[in-house]
């Protein structure tokens, strides 16, 4: 059985948090672990930070099997650490209008994941760490905070290419094989723009591979969503050319055929034929 642990990567937050707060707060956790897992960070700590009601920080974690000694990671990327009410309330922590919630990306440490839809990411990790593949997962974000009122006065902790470079860079010293999955536009537009940047260009130059999919949605067909990123996810380190081919195709698909939120026949003909289960 895979023995997960995670590590945070708290790089680049030491000026405005203490560092050691969020590791024992967070610490070791499983994927759909215990709502313990968050830190209701008071906004005496970021007093710089600007927010009415909700705002949010998603430390970057690698996942990694300990059972084994994979040589390849994939990074998946998101957007932002969004918050709404139901992060406050969810594990007796956080009062509106004064804490920060602190977690991690795509909520992995977030009580079974069941909220916003985030047991599909957690369907697509676990694809990845499971004991017939060879792939630790790392998850980030290329804004770093989020607020309801979206003014941010620390801009470096917002959205930086040096401190997204670096996280690459770290990743890059620790394993043979650095593969990107950017979930959804923003993200990957993030990437795009910074591309000629003097920190996040070079550090771009020396990874594997970077594709976009698009975020599963929990209302837009999720078991088919799941199993396009799981078949892409597969070719990455078999043939990065299949799977950039195979991501190129499925967004070509869904921007001819629309992104109704009812699941359209096409997608239902396509889990028929692979014996996936439709929700």
């Amino acid at each position: 059985m895979a023995k997960l642990t995670y590590y945070l990567n708290v790089t680049g937050y030491s000026s405005y948090i203490n560092s050691s707060i969020l590791s024992k707060s967070l610490g070791t956790t499983y994927l759909g672990g215990t709502s313990s897992n968050v830190l209701a960070l008071n906004r005496s700590y970021i007093p710089s930070v600007s927010f009415t009601k909700y705002a949010g920080i998603d430390v970057p974690t690698l996942i990694k099997d300990t059972t084994k000694n994979n040589t390849d990671v994939i990074v998946f990327v998101g957007e932002s650490p969004t918050r709404d009410s139901w992060h406050y309330p969810a594990n007796g922590k956080g009062k509106v209008g004064q804490d920060i919630i602190v977690g991690a990306p795509f909520g992995v440490n977030w009580a079974k994941n069941t909220k916003d839809g985030l047991d599909i990411y957690t369907e697509i990790f676990d694809h990845c760490l499971s004991h017939n593949r060879n792939y630790d997962v790392y998850v980030t974000d290329v804004n770093k905070l989020w607020t309801d009122q979206m003014k941010f006065k620390t801009p470096q902790l917002v959205s930086s290419p040096t401190m997204l470079a670096n996280e690459i860079n770290n990743i890059l010293g620790l394993y043979q094989n650095v593969y990107i999955v950017c979930f959804g536009n923003k993200s990957d537009d993030f990437f795009n723009k910074n591309m000629g940047s003097n920190s996040l260009g070079p550090i771009l130059q020396k990874v594997s591979l970077r594709i976009k999919i698009l975020h599963p949605s929990k209302t837009n067909w999720p078991n088919w969503q799941a199993y396009k990123a799981k078949e892409i996810i597969s070719q990455i380190s078999k043939n990065p050319v299949n799977a950039q081919q195979l991501a190129n195709g499925y967004l070509k698909d869904v921007d001819k055929r629309g992104r109704d939120k009812a699941i359209p026949k096409w997608a239902i003909e396509d889990m028929r034929a692979k014996g996936i289960p439709r929700i």
